[in-house]
């Protein structure tokens, strides 16, 4: 399995003005620090879209969220986007949405008009509680089939022509509170891209929360571990080869299969620098796996690193020890 990406704060989504929602019982304790919406969209509407996850866009793929909301009161308003290019195409790729006013999902194709795909049967997604949403494509185009599940139940299957024009396939996630009317309020947690299957897949947020072995920026693990993104508070260093660590929070208690670890981060090289790239990695014991680096835009921006899943200390797969255990690598270069 890959993960292709996975982020569920704002720091993940800043290609847009995204509202952090940090009320109790909107997002799972102990997996999430907070969630994102949650305003009421009859007077404030926003969308969120994570930066490109490949750079090759996609036909077939897994998305999977968790979702929790007040209640669908205009139809056709969408709410979750597997699209392309968001940050230049607005709007464009296939969405879930809400229909028929009823806490019904809808699936649409949007390219400057809705056309909507299917209409559950049933009413899937009640209100006040966190629900998973998981939407499996399968040969985006003239000839595709899409899934959508809620706790892994299907609630749509679609086999028929999915494509979007200018559309050629998906490289972005877009959130977006619902307008026209009324008072939904919605908020995303655990944002997960795969090539596989997602439905049984949860996302923990391990935050910085400590200083780590290392310290040769200038700024503290609390310049970064902020829940509502700051890019006044930040740690820093115009030396390369230089790296600075964090302690990291543990994951919820339970058994865990480890797929995948990823490091997000938003860096910036003003110009002039002399460090222009940042590796986003870990420390392992005594064992640091610096990441690729990468060469940083002059104003901020949203960088990941896939880490694997097998600890580079010992390469085996992870144990939660071992994550628990971690400590958050920055490297200049």
């Amino acid at each position: 399995m890959a993960i292709l990406f996975a982020g569920g704060e704002d720091s993940d989504f800043s290609l847009g003005s995204t509202p952090v929602d940090t009320t109790a019982g909107r997002f799972r304790s102990g997996y999430a620090r907070c969630g994102l919406g949650g305003v009421n969209s009859s007077t404030t509407a926003w969308q969120a879209n994570s930066a490109s996850f490949t750079a090759s866009p996609l036909t077939s793929l897994w998305f999977s969220a968790r979702i929790w909301n007040t209640g669908f009161t205009s139809t056709g308003n969408y709410f979750a986007l597997i699209g392309v290019s968001l940050s230049s195409v607005s709007g464009k790729g296939i969405w879930i949405a809400a229909g028929n006013n009823s806490s019904k999902v809808q699936l649409q194709k949007v390219d400057g008009t809705v056309t909507v795909l299917a209409t559950e049967a049933g009413v899937s997604l009640s209100t006040g509680s966190v629900r998973k949403l998981d939407v499996n494509i399968q040969n985006y185009g003239a000839s595709s089939t899409i899934t959508v599940y809620v706790d892994q139940n299907p609630i749509i299957t679609y086999t028929g022509n999915s494509a979007v024009t200018g559309v050629s396939g998906f490289d972005q996630i877009g959130l977006q509170s619902p307008t026209g009317g009324g008072s939904q309020n919605y908020t995303f947690s655990e944002v997960i891209v795969s090539d596989q299957d997602t439905r049984a897949l949860s996302l923990v947020t391990l935050a910085p929360n400590g200083a780590g072995t290392t310290q040769q920026w200038t700024g503290a693990y609390t310049d970064i571990s902020e829940v509502t993104l700051s890019d006044a508070t930040l740690a820093s260093t115009n030396t390369v080869t230089q790296d600075q660590q964090a302690t990291l929070s543990d994951l919820p208690a339970g058994s865990f299969a480890i797929k995948e670890i990823v490091v997000s981060a938003r860096a910036t090289t003003p110009a002039g620098s002399t460090a222009t790239k940042v590796g986003l990695g870990l420390r392992s014991g005594a064992s640091i796996s610096p990441g690729t680096l990468q060469t940083a835009n002059a104003s901020f921006a949203t960088y990941q690193q896939l880490m694997g899943p097998n600890d580079p200390a010992t390469g085996s797969p992870w144990t939660a020890a071992a994550v628990n255990a971690l400590q958050l690598n920055l490297r200049s270069g």
